[in-house]
């Protein structure tokens, strides 16, 4: 049976090498700044982070990374999942539904709404899970960002 586990602090190094691994997948290695003091930093120091490892018999299956938000429209939390990662050969074996059911308590439990996370244009497996789960893409939201170059530019 497939376990979730709070990420330990002698396990930073396995959760870099997981979004390595993630990173490349989705071909994003040229966006990668990340390094493991920041992971400790924001995961253990500053605590805006959680991380969960999964395993199957002691075998690394993947990651889930998320936190929490707050909705003005709702006046609750929302649960923000940054990462759901399992890795190729756990694929397609009821882990991700395990998963989503595990943060949907997670963010009942702690009075969300909703949970909110993204997805990428060209995954369109990881589109199809969604939708089977109850996952409603919202057509009339962009995702916007703006870049520490361009934050710099703002404050000076």
């Amino acid at each position: 049976m497939l376990k979730i586990e709070q990420l330990k602090i002698d396990e930073i190094k396995t959760l870099y090498n997981l979004i390595l691994e993630m990173a490349s997948f989705e071909h994003l290695e040229k966006e990668l700044t990340l390094t493991e003091n920041k992971l400790y930093k924001y995961i253990f120091e500053e605590k805006i982070v959680k991380v969960d490892l999964l395993r199957l018999n002691d075998k690394l299956v993947g990651y889930l990374m998320y936190y929490y938000t707050f909705s003005s429209f709702t006046g609750t939390p929302s649960l923000y999942l940054e990462d759901i990662y399992i890795r190729e050969d756990y694929r397609h074996q009821g882990f991700g539904s395990f998963c989503f059911k595990y943060l949907a308590k997670k963010a009942l439990d702690y009075g969300c709404e909703r949970m909110d996370f993204v997805c990428l244009d060209w995954n369109v497996n990881a589109q199809n899970f969604y939708k089977k789960i109850g996952a409603n893409p919202h057509k009339e939201w962009l995702l916007e960002r703006i870049d520490k170059n361009n934050l710099e530019k703002m404050v000076k």
